[in-house]
């Protein structure tokens, strides 16, 4: 059966209690909506502004709205007016006043054809109950509340309500189990928003603290949103409740100081809380902080006071009552004042000027230490706010808080005279903004609060503060703006005290050490955030170490290098760590390195190092990495050392032993030799056996570049030196070689107008950029090379003299290959070796038949033309064939065209048309003929054949020669022979000789 709409539909008591948006706004809102309406409308306005009032802590306010609703209200909606005004009461703690109002609701007509409002009665008459201390009368009356909820209440704020008073109401009783599903029901519940959410938490944090073995860290994050919650709506008696709450977490694991939970929620309780609630706060003081009584002390002087007071004023109310009675009863009596009445009232002034003199004094001290205990809780807010937005917020809160005002807000003066105005109203209308600015400089020159008359104007409500006067606080502290607090006094407000202005002097400078320590931990944290962001940004590793050696920060780059991760070595010593100690070894002694080679176990490091007051930072560079850098910028790199280096010859090795000893020290170098030979194969073995082997290795060939394009190459130039020069311009080789070596290619090309500058530089050790005036030193070292015969040269007139003395401080002479022919087989099985390893096949041998045309060629493009033609006939052969059996044609054709016939240099040889000899044989009688030539001689026999003595040494052994002695000398025999019948394998060459065949019939 369909229920017949009335006028209050639409309105819901407990509505205030939803929504997240701040109660204050709401309730200027509904004002607006109050002064707009009429009728039934404004009642409903009227009522809500009540209940939002009671909720922010205007009481007043919340009874003068209720005052107009009730005046204007018709039959229909006494019941909920009787309703709010018990919410209201509610708020309040006047238990008995609510009583009234709930049994005058009772009895209207309304309210029971209203479902919805009998069992808001019953949820109402159970809050009574629990003020009153009577839990399981409450019980009951908030379960029969929850059964008579009507159809269609279910996700309503009532229901919502009544499931949290009938949880409070268990709770309260002892009965924990069936405490938390009422609780869970009611946060799933959609209405469940705004401060019903809040108080739900709340609820949740009460029933953990009464569990006995609670989850602390669960319980605190769930109280810190409920108390979020309620600063963001403004609810300040629930916010008050919630630090007396997060006390007792606080005492739970001695986590913090309950007593600072309990000095924030002590001056919200005086102003908005309820006789109950200032109870439990004393218990609360004497319980957790009993050193912080003084302010239950001030609240019970005060109650002490205020009944000298009523008691003396109802003393004196009886007296005058029983002086008018006898009166009457005696008129005849009346003109005649008996002495016991002058006696009675004498006594009675005097002790009531007594009492008014102690209650004065009292009430001073009481305000003293009020001031400062307000001061103290204002100091202790401001240290535990961390954000700068949060805190110029909570200013103008605070100070509301320590002065009476009607309206306060924050103003900006910056350097150029510019007043910013963060809150509009703060600035009166008919005061030129100069006046005011003139006033801001007097505040802060004079480091005082100033005070600012408005001209006279009509009171105008709700727009800015009313008539009367502005303070100006200077907030100190500040640095280039300059920051004030402004108060607007109403008028009815006197002035300001001394004690006043001395209190919002402190205020100003409590405000201001908090404006100065947020910036500067707002300058601190940016720094370290600059820093740690340039410490990424830098490509080489960066560590940092303090006076004691140990890590106080490495960025990525430097854990990369080192093979740790951070975390695992800030705090820590190098040394602790077995792969590092090296480095910490290094770093250790307290001496600058400088480009210094530390050698880890998984790599060389590049490690520099610069020293501050309190350590060292030292920066990383993989070895590896800073050569292939100097290789991009150069255009060069030194690969060899003198391990690749081939040869047994003499002369070579002679070259080799010379070279090694030069890379030593940092003298220029010539290296001269045909093409092929090696020269800068040579160059790179000084560099990597050279002390700056870390240092870059930078050549030039000087006959790649035009002569007008060389200077630039080598000198560098600035920007703008000529056309088609780079912007910024373009370091030289000189200077790209700094500290390492620099390689002069073919240095017998070079101009002779640069071979003029070249001595410059070589003799003064400076150098100019082209288009530059700056003197750039030359650290490196120069290595030239060339394949021309300088001596001829010169007296040619295509090279000084004076250059190649300066070049030549030492002389290194590559021999060519056909010099050292006995060399051959080795380099032929090197490079051999080098190709089959590069593509992965099998290694190849050289039939001997080719390995003696080898050794016959002359070859003019030394060893670079021997590598080149050694891959490009090992190129041509398949992949089953192991055997080089055919000569390079080019060896061939020039064998053909140059070489003699077998009998003009192999002796016994009867005639061309004669069988091919193998090679063992060939090279047995080439031995033989040389020796016997040579009279015997070995050191001029082995000359002739070009190898080396102890070779020549070993092939005696190896064939058993025996030559005819030298008129007056001992015939000469090997002292072992070695001629074996089998086929032997020849350690010098690496392939197989094969010995002539047996003759027919031989065994």
């Amino acid at each position: 059966m369909s229920r017949k709409p009335s006028s209050t539909d639409g309105f819901h008591p407990l509505e205030p209690f939803t929504g997240e948006r701040p109660l204050g706004s709401r309730l200027e809102e509904a004002r607006m909506r109050f002064e707009r309406g009429r009728g039934p409308r404004q009642v409903l306005a009227a009522l809500e502004c009540a209940v939002l009032a009671a909720l922010v802590g205007r009481r007043p306010e919340a009874e003068s709205f209720l005052l107009r609703g009730r005046s204007v209200a018709t039959r229909e909606l006494e019941g909920p007016v009787e309703l709010a005004s018990a919410l209201v009461l509610l708020e309040a703690g006047y238990s008995a006043r609510v009583a009234g109002a709930l049994e005058r609701a009772e009895s209207l007509p309304g309210t029971q054809e209203e479902p919805a409002l009998r069992a808001l009665c019953l949820v109402l008459y159970a809050q009574v109950l629990l003020l009153d201390g009577m839990s399981t009368a409450a019980v009951r009356a908030s379960l029969e509340g929850l059964d008579q909820l009507p159809p269609g209440e279910e996700e309503s704020p009532l229901a919502v309500h009544a499931h949290l008073v009938a949880a409070e109401a268990l709770l309260e009783a002892g009965n924990l189990p069936e405490t938390m599903p009422l609780l869970e029901k009611a946060a799933r519940m959609a209405s469940c928003t705004g401060l019903l959410a809040a108080r739900t938490e709340v609820l949740r944090v009460r029933w953990g603290l009464a569990q006995g073995a609670p989850r602390l860290e669960e319980l605190r994050a769930t109280l810190d949103r409920a108390t979020g919650r309620f600063e963001l709506l403004e609810a300040s008696r629930d916010l008050a409740l919630a630090h007396m709450l997060q006390a007792s977490l606080v005492a739970k694991d001695a986590s913090g100081s309950p007593g600072n939970w309990l000095a924030r929620a002590h001056p919200l309780l005086v102003k908005v809380g309820t006789a109950k609630d200032l109870r439990l706060l004393r218990q609360a003081f004497r319980t957790f902080s009993p050193h912080k009584a003084n302010a239950l002390i001030d609240t019970d002087l005060f109650s002490v006071m205020e009944e000298l007071r009523e008691r003396h004023a109802r003393l004196k109310d009886i007296l005058s009552a029983q002086r008018d009675a006898r009166s009457s009863e005696h008129p005849h009596l009346a003109a005649l004042p008996s002495p016991l009445a002058k006696l009675a009232d004498g006594a009675l002034e005097s002790v009531h000027l007594t009492e008014e003199a102690l209650i004065r004094a009292l009430e001073h001290t009481l305000l003293e230490r009020e001031r400062l205990g307000l001061l103290v809780v204002v100091s202790q807010h401001l240290a535990g706010i961390e954000e700068l937005e949060e805190l110029l917020t909570a200013i103008p809160r605070l100070a509301l808080g320590l002065i009476p005002a009607a309206v306060a807000g924050l103003v900006e003066l910056d350097d150029n005279g510019t007043l910013q105005e963060f809150q509009e109203g703060l600035l009166p209308p008919e005061l030129p903004t100069e006046c005011f600015r003139d006033a801001v400089h007097s505040a802060f020159q004079q480091r005082a609060p100033q005070l600012i008359l408005d001209k006279v104007r009509p009171s105008q409500p709700g727009r800015g503060a009313p008539q009367g006067q502005r303070a100006l606080i200077p907030l100190h502290g500040q640095s280039r703006k300059r920051l004030g607090l402004v108060l607007g006094l109403s008028s009815a407000r006197t002035g300001l005290s001394e004690r006043d202005f001395e209190q919002l002097s402190v205020f100003g400078s409590l405000c201001g050490a908090a404006l100065m320590r947020i910036r500067d931990r707002i300058a601190l944290e940016q720094a370290a955030a600059r820093d740690a962001a340039t410490l990424a940004a830098i490509r080489d590793g960066v560590l940092t170490l303090d006076h004691a050696g140990l890590v106080c920060a490495l960025n990525h780059s430097a854990a990369r290098l080192l093979r740790v991760q951070p975390a695992q070595l800030v705090g820590r010593s190098l040394r602790s760590l077995a792969a590092l100690e090296p480095l910490g070894e290094a770093l250790k002694a307290g001496r600058p390195l400088l480009n210094e080679v530390i050698a880890l176990p998984h790599g060389e490091l590049l490690v520099c190092t610069q020293m501050y007051e309190g350590g060292v930072v030292a920066t990383l560079q993989e070895l590896a990495s800073a050569q292939r850098l100097a290789h991009k910028l150069t255009g060069a790199q030194a690969r060899f050392t003198f391990e690749d280096l081939l040869g047994e010859d003499p002369a070579f090795l002679a070259c080799l032993k010379d070279a090694r000893q030069a890379a030593r020290s940092d003298v220029p170098i010539l290296i001269t030799g045909e093409s092929g030979t090696g020269k800068e194969l040579l160059a790179q073995a000084i560099h990597r056996a050279s002390p700056s082997a870390a240092s870059p290795f930078v050549g030039i060939n000087m006959a790649a570049f035009p002569r007008e394009l060389l200077e630039s190459e080598l000198f560098g130039y600035e920007r703008g030196a000529f056309t088609g020069a780079r912007a910024g311009g373009n370091p030289g080789k000189f200077e790209l070689a700094d500290r390492g070596t620099l390689l002069l290619d073919e240095i017998g090309d070079m101009p002779l107008e640069m071979q003029v500058k070249l001595l410059r530089v070589l003799q003064e050790r400076t150098f100019q950029r082209l288009g530059g005036t700056r003197d750039l030193s030359l650290q490196a070292r120069v290595v030239a090379t060339t394949h021309r015969d300088l001596e001829r040269a010169i007296d040619e007139g295509n090279f000084r003299l004076d250059l190649f003395h300066r070049l030549r401080a030492v002389h290194l002479r590559l021999p060519p290959l056909r010099e050292r022919r006995g060399d051959i087989p080795r380099l032929v099985d090197y490079h051999l070796r080098r190709y089959t390893s590069r593509l992965h096949r099998r290694p190849l041998q050289v039939a001997p038949h080719v390995m003696a045309d080898l050794m016959a060629y002359d070859w003019p493009g030394n060893v670079r033309e021997l590598a080149n033609l050694l891959e490009g006939a090992a190129s041509l052969l398949l992949d089953d064939q192991d055997v080089l059996v055919r000569t390079p044609p080019a060896i061939a054709r020039a064998l053909q065209q140059h070489t003699p016939s077998p009998a003009a240099w192999l002796p016994g040889c009867p005639s061309a048309e004669a069988p091919v000899l193998p090679f063992a044989e060939v090279e047995r009688r080439a031995f033989e003929q040389a020796l016997r030539h040579c009279g015997g001689n070995v050191a001029r026999a082995a000359k002739a054949l070009g190898v080396a003595k102890a070779t020549f040494y070993s092939k005696i052994r190896r064939y058993g020669l025996v030559q005819e002695p030298e008129p007056g000398r001992a015939p000469f025999a090997a002292p072992h022979r070695t001629v074996r019948k089998n086929a032997a394998l020849a350690p010098d060459y690496g392939w197989t000789v094969f010995p002539p065949p047996p003759p027919k019939g031989a065994r």
